[in-house]
């Protein structure tokens, strides 16, 4: 059996898992946000939190940032719990062997065959 033909598919692999868990990706699924006075509502999805802004992507693909201080009681508890779920379900970073990074950066190049 050929050694390439058998790595070639195990080297894609580590590639694809390396650049899904390395590109940014939005927190959460969509809903319906508002603010503390209940006057101004949208549905999006929550991108980030830094410091004291969320960052949301609304339905349209547009960004909007709001200061977390000025969103409803429930949204802002909403934005707690996720975070915690977030951090409780986070893996340590995985360093992959630079064995496998040379094996990976190999399959990929043109010179493998």
């Amino acid at each position: 059996m050929d050694v390439h033909k058998m790595t070639r598919p195990f080297c894609i692999l580590v590639v694809t898992v390396v650049a899904f868990y390395s590109c940014p990706y939005v927190l959460s699924q969509s809903r319906t946000w508002s603010d503390s006075t209940g006057k101004f509502k949208v549905e999006a999805e929550l991108v980030e939190q830094l410091g004291g802004t969320v960052k949301l992507k609304k339905i349209n693909g547009e960004f909007v940032e709001v200061p977390t201080a000025q969103l409803s009681k429930h949204d802002r508890k909403f934005i707690e719990q996720f975070l915690l779920e977030q951090e409780r379900d986070k893996e340590p970073d995985v360093k992959l062997p630079p064995d496998i990074v040379a094996l990976a950066e190999l399959a990929a190049s043109d010179s493998y065959y």
